[in-house]
């Protein structure tokens, strides 16, 4: 299909939201040795920043949200296979009772 002719088979393919990719791929890297060893990442507050606005480098987990269509799934797809993860993707729609 045209469209998996020209998807995005790497981080340099995709367009826009560079900034937050940077940030996925970044977390993602330090993932392994922040929560199964322990080593947790320091965080520095610069000038004029709140807690708020730091990033959260030694979370668990990530969180992508925003409207369909912008890209979510491709990069998370994309930076996981590029960093040797396996992606396994559910939907709401599979795990839910057809009653």
């Amino acid at each position: 299909m045209w469209t998996d002719l020209y998807a995005p088979k790497s981080v340099r393919d995709l367009v826009g939201n560079e900034g937050i990719v940077d940030q996925l791929v970044e977390w993602l890297k330090d993932w392994d040795s922040v929560n199964i060893r322990g080593d947790k990442k320091e965080v520095k507050l610069r000038r004029g920043m709140t807690w708020q606005d730091v990033p959260k480098v030694n979370a668990k987990a990530c969180l992508l949200s925003g409207p369909p269509g912008i890209g979510k799934t491709s990069a998370a797809r994309i930076v996981c296979s590029q960093l040797g993860y396996e992606v396994l993707e559910t939907n709401a729609s599979d795990t839910r009772n057809k009653l």
